[in-house]
């Protein structure tokens, strides 16, 4: 059965990733996020120096391509579409990290690599949007058989559209991998015969753990979800897949793989095993913004404490943002000595934890409510882009620094953020109506025992719940961080919907030791 009248697999699933990146088409240019010059600064610059054949792990050699209140902003040598520097913004002069990969994960960066051309930069929205649009069609499949009927794809191809997908395809930063990592997810644990290929489950494999590593909440993220999807089919089945060891072996290979490429890259560029040399730093900061870290300091610090946060007793309640982010906050202030207050910070929080467990937890339960409930694409991505990334495009060059200039966001255009405000109010309402879905999936699976399906349907509650926790406990509250995990409960309610309506003979038929191509969905267990 084809998937659309007259229309061919590849073209449709081409025609949808096209669509999908609809924003960054009306932008006229990829979207932006404040830290999108921090995740496309690394790789062109790594780039650069590779074409000149000095490519290096010591960050002075990369000092012309930061920006200009890092004491850089001007072209590097020799590096294409030099431009003059853009006047320094306010604020002190910062040092230069000596690990690129301080403040966020290698692997979405190292990604970005063929990406990091004024010319194909203009490409990666539709990457991206092919990455979702495939995990999308291949959980449908795995679910609803290798030929669902025109009206399931149909209602994924509005349900993408209509969801958050479209704005974080199109979006220069890793936000759109979150949902990617739950498709993922959903697959390894519905995935049917194919996961016996060691050439397939090589590369299943080494495509979650990219996703896995690509942003510091997906480890916990991942783990907590195949432990829950893994473990309800395995519990609901009793011992009836074939592949219960394979996808326990898949998961585990995944996440160790994740985990060793956070550590390597750490290790080579910032000469510390460690998953992240700034986790302590960003605790500190959801301590500040929570008021429990002032308890402590306010405690220690007249009391002689040695911590280096003692002499910015402005900085102890603060949100945490803004704690991260001011220019003159402690940790860039005292950058020279990083590794003590990095310490000192690992002390602080430590003191928190032991000395008020009961307060921190109250306050961090409170934040993972609100992140519950807040979520809405950032009006960042239809506002003006910081002068760091003008300052970049300037360095890469045309036409990417040409259709920067141009786009609806940089010129303020209000039909962007038009369309935004549309587009955020159609995929909250899409995906409570999808979580109302799965929850009605779930009874019904529950009483048939059909475990495949169970296990997806709660598999998305758990992400949903699990990415407002590591969120809100975690970090600030903002509502582009629930939004992550919104498009892919929308596709997993399509899914789980259209293998529902299967006739129960299909659906409930005992797997064969070796499945057959025309059993593929829900027939596989």
């Amino acid at each position: 059965m084809r998937p659309m009248p007259g229309l061919s697999r590849p073209l449709f699933l081409g025609a949808l990733a096209l669509l999908l990146c609809l924003p960054a088409l009306l932008n006229g240019f990829p979207l932006l996020f404040d830290d999108s010059a921090h995740y496309l600064r690394k790789p062109f610059a790594f780039a650069q120096e590779l074409a000149q054949g000095r490519l290096s792990t010591d960050a002075g050699q990369y000092r012309g391509y930061m920006p200009s209140h890092f004491g850089g902003g001007e072209a590097a040598p020799g590096s294409a579409g030099s431009a003059p520097a853009a006047a320094p913004e306010a604020g002190p002069s910062v040092a230069l990290s000596g690990n690129p990969f301080f403040l966020r994960p290698a692997p979405y960066s190292l990604a970005l690599l063929p990406f990091a051309h004024p010319v194909t930069l203009l490409l990666l929205p539709f990457a991206q949007a092919l990455l979702v649009v495939l995990l999308a069609d291949a959980l449908l499949r795995a679910l609803a058989g290798p030929a669902p009927p025109a009206w399931a794809r149909a209602a994924l191809a509005i349900a993408l559209l209509g969801s958050a997908a479209p704005w974080l395809a199109s979006q220069v930063m890793p936000d759109v991998l979150t949902g990617c990592l739950a498709l993922w997810l959903a697959l390894l644990v519905v995935g049917g015969d194919w996961l016996r290929s060691p050439w397939r489950a090589a590369g299943f494999a080494l495509l979650g753990a990219f996703l896995v590593g690509s942003h510091l909440s997906h480890l916990p993220l991942a783990a907590g979800g195949a432990l829950v999807g893994l473990g309800l089919r395995w519990l609901i089945e009793r011992g009836r897949d074939p592949l219960r060891w394979r996808r326990a072996g898949l998961a585990l290979a995944t996440l160790l793989l994740a985990a060793g490429g956070l550590v390597g890259t750490n290790l080579v560029f910032g000469k510390k095993a460690t998953l992240s040399e700034s986790s302590p730093l960003f605790m500190l900061a959801r301590m500040v913004g929570d008021g429990t870290a002032a308890r402590v300091l306010e405690k220690e610090c007249p009391a002689g404490a040695p911590w280096l946060l003692c002499q910015q007793p402005e900085f102890w309640r603060l949100h945490s943002d803004h704690f991260l982010w001011q220019p003159d906050s402690p940790w860039l202030r005292h950058w020279a000595e990083r590794d003590r207050f990095l310490a000192e910070a690992r002390e602080i929080t430590g003191r928190v934890l032991r000395d008020h467990p009961a307060e921190q937890a109250a306050r961090s339960l409170e934040n993972v409510a609100r992140q519950l409930v807040t979520l809405w694409i950032d009006p960042a991505m239809a506002e003006p882009p910081l002068r760091s990334f003008s300052e970049l495009v300037a360095q890469m060059g045309e036409p990417a620094a040409r259709l920067s200039a141009g786009s609806w966001a940089s010129t303020g255009d209000p039909r962007l953020d038009a369309y935004r405000r549309l587009q955020d109010r159609t995929q909250q309402a899409l995906f409570w109506a999808a979580l109302l879905a799965l929850a009605g999936v779930a009874v019904l699976a529950a009483r048939a025992r059909r475990g495949p399906l169970l296990a997806v349907a709660v598999l998305g509650g758990a992400l949903v719940l699990g990415n407002a926790f590591l969120a809100g406990a975690l970090s600030a509250v903002h509502g582009r961080y629930q939004s992550r995990i919104t498009w892919p409960v929308t596709v997993l309610a399509v899914a789980a919907g259209a293998a529902a309506l299967r006739p129960r003979g299909v659906m409930d038929r005992a797997a064969p030791v070796r499945y057959e191509a025309a059993q593929a969905g829900l027939a596989q267990r």
